[in-house]
């Protein structure tokens, strides 16, 4: 079942957040991986791999760092975004 539901470019290497089943369990493993010699992405030992639990606990902890550094995530960001309308325009009649 593994799916990939991130990835993120960081220098040479690649942050990978996957969805993974091993043993009839679920996990969501987040792991650093290189580009190896022949072009392929290949994992590290840097990472983790944890149950849904965990990853949503870490996740709380993660929003929670965030709002203390005042930085917001990108949705929300986006969220809080006046829209732009078209009265917003310049009136044409000047």
């Amino acid at each position: 079942m593994d799916k990939t539901v991130l990835e993120i470019e960081k220098g040479e290497d690649l942050i990978r957040l996957v969805l993974k089943e091993f043993k009839g369990r679920q996990y969501v493993d987040a792991r650093v991986f290189y580009m190896s010699e022949t072009g392929e992405w290949m994992p590290t030992k840097k990472g983790l791999s944890m149950t849904p639990e965990i990853a949503a606990k870490i996740s709380e902890g993660i929003t929670k760092a965030l709002e203390e550094l005042g930085t917001r995530p990108a949705d929300e960001k986006k969220a809080a975004a006046p829209k732009r309308t078209k009265a917003a325009k310049a009136d044409p009649d000047y």
